[in-house]
């Protein structure tokens, strides 16, 4: 596989449109378990965190932040 664009801390829309149509992308969300911040954090776009490259497939694990900067 060519190389992949490094996509971390991109916004989840942005970054699969980086990375293209072309890859078989997998995206993996990850929460907190309280409930407080869970509520805080809703209405919000979910951010790439981790970004890892298995068997030619992108997988993206996003999560949701408090209050987007990006």
């Amino acid at each position: 596989m060519d190389r992949v664009p490094l996509v971390i801390g991109y916004k989840i829309d942005k970054a699969l449109q980086i990375i293209s149509e072309k890859r078989s992308v997998a995206v993996e969300l990850t929460i907190t378990p309280y409930k407080d911040k869970t509520e805080e954090r809703q209405g919000n776009t979910p951010i790439v965190v981790r970004q890892k490259v298995e068997n030619d497939r992108i997988i993206l694990t996003t999560t949701y932040f408090a209050k987007n900067t990006l």
